[in-house]
């Protein structure tokens, strides 16, 4: 037992709490069993008052009590009782706590008066371990009935100093600190409420969602997770409520995969049932953060994609006439929806359905679709696949040689030599020199004019990827001998009678004795 007792005195950490319990053991050990007592009260009563102290510069009730505390002691009056008693009306101590600790202040002026009180070693030891059990291993927490004033506090709109992530994060995580972890539930009980009968958006509103919020960033207990969002079935069912769980989402994306089976079926259809172009950036930036985090299932991502894949596709409408030229508007709302969820099968359809009105018949929507496509962020043009750049740099070749002056648009890029998206080049180049049946669906299956190309090469500065063309149509000029004929003969008679440029002049003439012999093999 005495063995036991110095291992409790040897973990203290406070080493002037410390030193009043090693001279209580000492009393102990030398049988004065009055002075262990009253050694470990004086002890335990200074780090109760040093642990209110701690919680005075934000609990007001804190700061009452310790500076009447401290007036008492200036004044030489007896403070302990009092002490105690407050520290369990403002739930610093449990009601059991506060039982016992007075029973062992009763015992404690046994000890220190005068009287045929006979202290035992059993009653010394059951005081000193007591008061270590109660107050001194404990750290300075508030209790389940501090909620009330908690929630007070939530009144005043510099309770967050700011509403940035790090500061709501830093003050719940200072705040939770103070709390007993049996005062989170009925905290979070609390918190709801606020959100669920408050004003929207009034200070105490806010300061709710907030905390709630930040409470599922710091917490990493899993049960303690779970606990609190079983309170959030009202939030998520009810349609004006169902905002504040897109913002505590927004804080903590774990928070899907935490909530009950049927709340998460409840959520999931009102976040399903809020897709579409013009949804709320809140609800666009949770679809993204649950994809990122990897907090939906495989049956939710799949209706979540049909949703989007739907949106994207009807954007594109027909009518009798022809496309319909609100349908640029139409996908334009949703470039930033798909370019930050970043989801290959989207962006393929996205890009696809930009191509078919960059291809359309009708000017405005060529010129529109284009001016669109200009302003798109480059990292996002980029994510598009290698054949879908081929294609638009074949379509602004053609829309800006279309009928009559062609698309305005088309000719301002071409006229810039595609100065905004110089790489959109680059990537036809290599896309078109790669092989044979690249450079086969570019020149035969997409009608691409061979002048179009050269005057892409050339426009550009790339003159060695003509050479590149034409040694790939000679090295399989057997696989369709008609077109490759027709286009050999076409290349030759542009670079001998439109361009005549110096670098081209051993393809010229290359190519013309190819030509020559594959006559002489056919005659």
């Amino acid at each position: 037992m005495l063995r036991d007792m110095e291992e409790i005195v040897a973990k203290i950490k406070k080493e002037h709490i410390k030193e009043y319990m090693q001279e209580a053991l000492n009393c102990y050990n030398a049988k004065s069993y009055r002075g262990c007592v009253i050694m470990s009260t004086i002890a335990a009563m200074h780090d109760l008052s040093e642990k209110i102290d701690g919680l005075a510069n934000s609990i007001k009730e804190a700061k009452n009590l310790i500076t009447e505390v401290d007036r008492r002691i200036n004044a030489e009056e007896t403070y302990e009782r009092y002490m105690v008693e407050q520290a369990g009306s403002i739930t610093i101590l449990t009601s059991a706590e506060r039982t016992k600790i007075l029973s062992y202040l009763d015992i404690r002026n046994q000890c220190a008066h005068p009287n045929e009180h006979i202290s035992t070693a059993e009653e010394a030891r059951a005081v000193f371990t007591g008061y270590i059990d109660t107050i001194i291993s404990q750290p300075a927490l508030l209790g389940p009935s501090y909620t009330k004033i908690f929630v007070s506090r939530l009144e005043n709109k510099h309770f967050f100093p700011k509403y940035d992530r790090e500061v709501v994060i830093d003050t719940v995580k200072n705040e939770l600190s103070k709390l007993h972890i049996r005062t989170r539930k009925p905290l979070v009980k609390k918190l709801v409420s606020i959100i669920e009968t408050s004003e929207v958006n009034s200070v105490e509103w806010n300061n709710a969602k907030h905390f709630i919020a930040g409470m599922l960033v710091v917490i990493s207990d899993e049960d303690q997770l779970r606990n609190i969002c079983m309170e959030f079935s009202n939030l998520i069912e009810r349609e004006h409520l169902f905002n504040s769980m897109l913002f505590i989402t927004i804080m903590a994306p774990k928070t899907v995969k935490l909530l009950e089976p049927l709340d998460r079926e409840r959520y999931m259809a009102n976040l399903i049932k809020s897709v579409n172009a013009e949804s709320s950036n809140e609800g666009k930036e949770v679809i993204q953060l649950v994809l990122k985090e990897g907090a939906l299932q495989d049956n939710e991502i799949n209706e979540l994609m049909e949703k989007y894949k739907t949106g994207i596709i009807d954007s594109v409408q027909k009518a009798e006439f022809g496309t319909l030229r609100s349908s640029v508007d139409n996908l334009n709302k949703w470039s930033n929806i798909v370019k930050n969820l970043n989801i290959s099968i989207l962006d393929e359809l996205y890009f696809g359905s930009l191509l078919v009105l960059i291809r359309d018949s009708d000017y405005n929507i060529v010129n529109d679709a284009l001016k669109m496509f200009e302003e798109l962020d480059i990292s996002f043009i980029k994510r598009m696949n290698a054949k879908y750049h081929t294609d638009v740099v074949i379509q602004i070749m053609r829309q800006a040689h279309g009928p009559g002056r062609g698309s305005d648009k088309a000719n301002e890029i071409l006229k810039t030599k595609f100065e905004r998206t110089s790489f959109l080049v680059d990537y036809f180049l290599e896309y078109t020199t790669q092989n044979y049946e690249q450079l086969h669906y570019v020149l035969v299956d997409q009608r691409l004019d061979v002048d179009y190309l050269l005057i892409i090469i050339d426009n550009t500065n790339n003159h060695d990827f003509l050479i590149k063309v034409v040694e790939l149509i000679k090295t399989s000029y057997e696989k369709n001998p008609f077109h490759n004929g027709q286009i050999l003969h076409y290349i030759n008679w542009l670079i001998s009678n439109e361009y005549k440029k110096e670098i081209w002049s051993n393809l010229l003439q290359d190519t013309k004795t190819f030509i020559e012999e594959q006559k002489s093999l056919n005659s």
